[in-house]
């Protein structure tokens, strides 16, 4: 069984320290998680060198780069910012994404020679979903994810 992992951030700082980091899919939620101090593009932008975010919640976008937020509205799978970086970090996001392979070659295309690609998803098959398939005998489902990964 896959280690519970409740605090992505933990993991990937030691990556972005002082580093150039994209954040694809960076709204997240943002309302709800910027009040419980859970959301990752902030925190992210404690310690990157710089940051830049990409988003297509056009509301969300215009309220966070009224607060100074660096965040382009646009599609993650066509998106050009013309400009590489060394981290590009995409946080439960690759499960909303209808051409995974289309967005795969986007990040390539942004990434420097030796960047690294960051992703989290959500385990299909988790500790959670099993239990709820073993006590209500159904699956779990997200009408927004398009694929599902374990």
């Amino acid at each position: 069984m896959s280690k519970l992992i409740t605090d992505r951030f933990s993991i990937i700082k030691k990556y972005i320290k002082n580093k150039e980091v994209l954040d694809i899919g960076c709204i997240d939620h943002y309302s709800e998680r910027e009040i419980k101090n859970l959301w990752i593009h902030k925190k992210i932008k404690t310690y990157a060198k710089s940051l830049i975010g990409v988003d297509l919640i056009k509301k969300e976008v215009d309220k966070l780069n009224n607060k100074g937020y660096d965040i382009i509205c646009d599609n993650a799978e066509t998106f050009n910012l013309n400009k590489k970086f060394d981290i590009i970090f995409a946080g439960e996001l690759i499960e909303h994404i209808n051409n995974q392979g289309l967005f795969l070659e986007n990040v390539r295309k942004h990434l420097k020679d030796d960047g690294k690609f960051i992703f989290t998803t959500p385990n299909c098959n988790n500790f959670f979903n099993t239990i709820e398939v073993l006590l209500f005998g159904q699956t779990p489902v997200n009408d927004e994810h398009v694929l599902w990964h374990n």
